[in-house]
């Protein structure tokens, strides 16, 4: 069985920095099940290795072609072709004055829609392991505004803001979410690694419309 990714597959490629050796990286991912972190963009796709890596134990063979192949612990085959990781070089010029803080993208702020889901993979810009709806949005800490916030934050709950650049624009869209502080509780999660999630906005009682993640996974 092999995993291929092709031009269908919403690739996104984004600069971030590993979470084994704090090294800078280009990180890619898209929804045919591809993730590898790269040292360099370009042949012969460098693939990053380090202690922490997510290649560690894995077979790992680099092709004259400039394409990766990689084998898992399940027996699957991940083929990643140079041709199809094509960037612009519009795109790998500005990834690398980011990394150099040499220039910024303008970022936006993304609001949610009242019921509208989204997910996203981007890097993790600020993060507050805990944090208190109450005082937020002003309500009184009692069993009936309890209910009125719903089920979700019954829990200890914190707060993340996410960046994301799909190096197709000049700016950089920015999602700043309520998240269960379960998910956040891990000490190597911090500002700098790159993570997908799992949005959904939810109505608040005072109006407002929140983004609300309801799953965090960890890439980089």
């Amino acid at each position: 069985m092999a995993a291929i990714h092709g031009i269908r597959c919403e690739a996104k490629t984004l600069p971030a920095r590993c979470r084994g050796c704090d090294t800078s990286v280009f990180f890619f991912a898209c929804n045919c099940g591809s993730r590898v972190s790269f040292d360099e963009l370009g042949p012969p796709w460098p693939v990053h290795d380090c202690g922490a890596s997510w290649t560690r134990g894995l077979v790992r063979t680099s092709h004259q072609d400039g394409s990766v192949s990689v084998q898992t612990r399940q027996g699957i085959s991940i083929i990643r072709p140079a041709r199809d990781f094509g960037v612009e070089p519009a795109f790998l010029s500005r990834a690398r004055r980011r990394l150099n803080r040499d220039a910024f993208a303008p970022i936006v702020r993304i609001d949610p829609s009242p019921s509208g889901s989204k997910r996203v993979i981007g890097v993790l810009r600020g993060i507050a392991r805990s944090a208190d709806p109450f005082k937020a949005f002003n309500l009184p800490e009692t069993d009936i505004a309890l209910a009125m916030l719903g089920d979700r934050w019954r829990r200890p709950v914190g707060k993340i803001t996410v960046h994301l650049d799909d190096g197709t624009s000049d700016q950089m869209e920015s999602y700043n979410a309520w998240i269960p502080s379960s998910l956040i509780a891990d000490g190597q999660i911090d500002p700098g690694i790159t993570a997908a999630l799992s949005l959904t906005g939810v109505s608040m009682i005072n109006g407002d419309t929140v983004w609300f993640c309801d799953d965090f996974e960890p890439l980089t």
